[in-house]
């Protein structure tokens, strides 16, 4: 019995350390090619596959419509919308926003979003998700109840991360906003249309202009009641996902609660189809829907989405 114990160790030892050498072997042999397909992966990442939360050293905006009426319904306002997102993703990264001289910064959310202001509006724009702490939140999907700036509980069940994110920000989103009397939008991507959404709903009762909504692939952020809620607060939003978006069709009830499906529920739906399933989640593919750009890309679909990107004035 000992005899075989000491066999069965030096078999095991052999086979540890012959695994070691041939993992050795291949990582030397294979280390310059790694790194090559490590930077290829890296720069597919930064330029396709999540666009949305990527700085860019320009950043193109449409003209400035002069009344927010024509920001939320036309076509440029939405892609002035994306390009407020694109500003806060600067912001984030610490980079040059290339705010136009018609907006001016009234104030930064901390490093979630920004406050800009217009000489007849105010437009609050959050960035989607681009960090660890970020992901963290999005997979926080119990639901909890949320109140407005003065206390009042809204009718239904919001998701907890985004509430905490909300709370967590809701100081400086009201000094950013004290005192205004201009109608107000707000806008975001992804984990920044939900920030959107429960922003708006928190200030909701201090601000006397009229309000905005429009939200790019927007996961899914309460119950049936508390989107009743939301239509109750702000009559004029757009929603808008994209059908071939897997993320609004997120989180799942089973995360610990019952979450409304939102699709074909007050949902602005489009499509546009890269290949991939975080490229379909790109701001820039929102964008490039409204702004006209992707049907001269060619017909295959992920060739089409990498021209778009290209051609939108980003560099």
């Amino acid at each position: 019995m000992h005899q075989n114990l000491i066999t069965f160790v030096a078999i095991l030892v052999l086979v540890v350390v012959v695994a070691i050498v041939v993992i050795h072997q291949l990582v030397s042999t294979a280390g310059e090619k790694m790194d090559q397909v490590l930077d290829k992966v890296q720069g597919y990442v930064d330029d396709i596959v999540h666009p949305g939360i990527v700085p860019f050293t320009n950043i193109a905006y449409p003209p400035i419509p002069n009344h927010i009426e024509d920001l939320y319904d036309t076509d440029l306002g939405i892609v002035t919308c994306t390009a407020t997102i694109q500003s806060a993703v600067n912001s984030y990264f610490n980079k040059e926003m290339f705010v136009p001289e018609s907006l001016s910064v009234r104030g930064k959310i901390y490093n979630y979003g920004l406050v800009l202001e217009h000489d007849n509006y105010i437009i609050v724009t959050f960035r989607g998700s681009a960090d660890a702490q970020d992901y963290a939140k999005d997979f926080q999907a119990f639901q909890e109840a949320f109140s407005d700036v003065n206390g009042k509980e809204y009718k239904g069940m919001c998701h907890v991360g985004f509430k905490q994110v909300v709370e967590s920000i809701s100081d400086v989103l009201a000094q950013c906003l004290h005192g205004v009397k201009k109608p107000i939008i707000f806008t975001g991507h992804s984990l920044g249309g939900c920030l959107a959404v429960l922003s708006l709903m928190y200030m909701a009762p201090i601000l006397p202009g009229d309000k905005y909504l429009v939200t790019f692939a927007a996961p899914r952020f309460g119950d049936m009641d508390f989107t009743n809620s939301l239509s109750e607060v702000c009559k004029m939003r757009r929603q808008i996902a994209s059908m071939s978006d897997f993320i609004p069709q997120f989180p799942l009830s089973v995360f610990g609660g019952y979450y409304n499906y939102l699709f074909g529920n007050n949902m602005e739906l489009i499509d546009f189809q890269t290949g991939g399933l975080m490229t379909n989640h790109s701001l820039l593919g929102y964008r490039s829907v409204y702004e006209g750009t992707c049907n001269a890309g060619g017909t295959d679909l992920y060739t089409n989405m990498k021209w778009c990107l290209r051609h939108m004035n980003f560099k």
